[in-house]
């Protein structure tokens, strides 16, 4: 055991673990040992001992050697050790034969071929650079303190904060093992006998870094939203991975984004190891709508990535359309905004923030879409809100810039019908209507409204056109039968119940006399034949039928008025009179006698049908109407006037003139 002193109280001794005995001649007095490196290194590793000759004392066992007779070595024991006779100093100069550079805990790592001493370091003489013939380097301006492992063969020194900064910022030093390399002067290390290290010199002996400790890069996945206003001041949120932990937690490290080659203005915050927030800057002038860079830079630059074209700064927002530009007040029309710069789609789920509101109102489900409009223009739809009737303003706001379309779109009150022309049709016909009212919003061919629905009672009346704004509408009516009520759907909403009908009718049916032969008293004003309809279908057409009246044995004038009348029969009348004017004023009978030989007829005929729809026919078409005389005697109801030639009757209660 070598130790310190003659006694070991102050602990600095090493017993040998291992040695080997130079071969001796016989009867040689001396014995050489070769201490093994482990042994060695231990005992310069102890501060204070064998390093010359005052501080190496051996003690030993009886155990050690024996002589050639057998007896056992006289012992030296603790407190009677023996200094040495003759002390040779180390002159051997150590080698750093390896180094590590850890990021993480701001360390240099030194392994040495034998133990150095640990408080006789040189930072300023400590240089890292990039390659084994340098293009990059840096001189450490200190440390912050040293450990020592591993019987001072190793020692860990401290990095100072401003020497890390600096190394984790240069974009071609210590950024791997292979960019890192180590330089050192002599004056850096010494050993324990204070020899100094062999120097590492450029291009000549510099070592590259075993280990290279970093945390791992930086991944980007996405950024949300991928556009903002361009004046900045929008949170955006960078997912990716390798962030660290929270600032305050174990293992946070500095971490910046750049957008547009400027430093996204605090606060940054790092939720978690894979999500961050920051605010973006402004943009440059004349770099809106460009597509630009992101770049991440994590522990004060020493890990980078960057990314090519995933941001864009919006310029504002423009207005250029709404369709429709009118609906009902009562809210949840689907409009669509036309403009420029309104971002990325919805569904991308990567745009800003945007709001519609109309009448100071917030619309409902607003969505952006793209790929309908031409380049460097965007689309929107959303879901108008209940308003008052009338126009109203639309603002669009991106990322809080906004735009105004004044009195852009006019909110409707529920449309009303109040006519219809053509009022008919025939059953079996396709119709061109007309239907007038109110609030039917915008002409169909200024593309400005949405499409307009008519039914006539459940049946859609096809193709309709708004051909006046608000007042007319033009459709098909399909085939039907009988009356149908009028609605009409003006963004889906329907018109109030209303007494405007549509009729389709049939065939007017066959027309005829109901009888061979009708009676009137010539006292009567008038005198009646009865036209009516045989085997008429239901919803029968109005139709006009004309009745032919002439002379039979009755003189015109004499005993009648008449010509061709023509009557209206209409719908749901199956039978109708038709008048004919009796006059008998006077006449000169054939003789003074009573009976029917007084009495006169006139023709009557069915000549024409014409109905308003479909077909009309004739089935009994002549009649005839006798007017039965009642002067019968010369004392009863007459007055007889004798004349020359004749006797001339006539009426005491004279008719009115025909």
């Amino acid at each position: 055991t070598l130790q310190a002193a003659s006694t070991s109280y102050m602990g600095r001794q090493h017993r040998l673990s291992h040695f080997s005995i130079v071969p001796v001649q016989v009867d040689s007095t001396q014995i050489t040992v070769n201490i093994g490196s482990t042994d060695a290194n231990t005992i310069k590793s102890i501060g204070g001992l064998a390093v010359e000759r005052f501080n190496t004392f051996l003690i030993l066992s009886s155990q050690l050697i024996k002589d050639m007779n057998g007896n056992s070595v006289v012992a030296i024991p603790d407190g009677k050790a023996q200094r040495v006779s003759t002390f040779v100093y180390d002159r051997t100069a150590p080698n750093v034969v390896a180094f590590e550079l850890d990021f993480i805990l701001g360390q240099l790592t030194f392994t040495f071929d034998e133990p150095a001493n640990g408080s006789l370091v040189s930072a300023s003489s400590i240089t890292i650079q990039n390659s084994f013939n340098a293009s990059a380097m840096h001189t450490l301006a200190g440390h912050n303190g040293i450990q020592q492992h591993t019987l001072s063969m190793v020692l860990i020194l401290n990095l100072l904060p401003a020497d890390l900064y600096t190394l984790k910022q240069h974009n071609t030093l210590a950024i791997s093992e292979s960019t890192t390399y180590l330089q050192i002067a002599s004056a850096a290390f010494q050993d324990m006998a204070g020899n100094q290290v062999v120097p590492l010199e450029n291009d000549i002996n510099v070592i590259q870094a075993s280990i290279f400790i970093h945390h791992p890069p930086p991944l980007f996945v996405k950024i949300r939203p991928v556009a903002a206003r361009a004046s900045g001041g929008t949170q955006v949120v960078i997912d990716g991975g390798n962030f660290g932990p929270r600032p305050g937690f174990a293992g946070s490290r500095p971490v910046d984004a750049f957008i547009d080659g400027k430093l996204c203005t605090s606060p940054l915050v790092i939720v978690d190891n894979s999500t961050m927030q920051c605010v973006t800057p402004a943009v440059t002038p004349g770099q809106e709508s460009m597509l630009q860079p992101i770049r991440l830079m994590i522990d004060n630059s020493s890990l980078q990535l960057n990314i090519s074209n995933v941001f864009t700064y919006l310029e504002p927002p423009t207005f250029l359309s709404v369709y429709p530009v009118a609906g009902t007040k009562q809210g949840d029309t689907v409009l669509t905004v036309s403009g420029e710069n309104f971002g990325p789609s919805t569904q991308s789920g990567e745009g800003p923030t945007i709001n519609v509101t109309i009448g100071g109102l917030p619309c409902s489900q607003v969505n952006i879409t793209t790929d309908l409009y031409p380049v460097n223009s965007s689309a929107l739809t959303c879901h108008s809100p209940g308003l008052s009737t009338g126009l109203h303003d639309i603002i669009i706001t991106v990322d809080g810039v906004s735009v105004t379309a004044p009195d852009a779109f006019r909110a409707l009150e529920p449309p009303t019908v109040v006519g219809i022309y053509p009022l008919s049709t025939f059953r079996h016909n396709s119709t061109v209507v007309n239907i007038t009212g109110t609030q039917f919003g915008p002409t169909t061919v200024s593309g400005n409204g949405r499409p307009v629905r008519v039914y006539l009672d459940d049946i859609l009346c096809l193709n309709p056109v708004v051909l006046l704004k608000d007042t007319l509408i033009q459709c098909t009516a399909q085939p039907s039968l009988g009356p149908s009520n009028i609605t009409v759907y003006v963004d889906d909403i329907p018109s109030p119940d209303n007494s405007v009908e549509f009729w389709h009718y049939d065939n007017a049916g066959k027309l005829s006399f109901n009888s061979a032969e009708f009676f009137v008293s010539e006292e009567e004003v008038f005198g009646n034949v009865t036209v009516v309809r045989e085997n008429f279908p239901q919803f029968a057409s109005p139709v006009e039928i004309t009745v032919w009246a002439r002379d039979g044995s009755a003189q015109t004038g004499a005993h009648f008025v008449a010509a061709n009348t023509t009557i209206l029969m209409d719908a749901f009348v199956n039978e109708i009179d038709f008048p004919v004017r009796i006059t008998a004023r006077d006449y000169l009978p054939s003789r003074l006698r009573k009976g029917q030989d007084d009495d006169v007829f006139l023709a009557v005929q069915i000549t024409e049908v014409v109905p308003r729809h479909g077909v009309g026919t004739i089935g009994c078409e002549e009649s005839k109407l006798t007017i039965k005389a009642i002067c019968q005697s010369i004392t009863f109801y007459c007055v007889a006037d004798l004349h020359k030639d004749f006797i001339v009757f006539h009426r005491t209660d004279e008719l009115p003139p025909a």
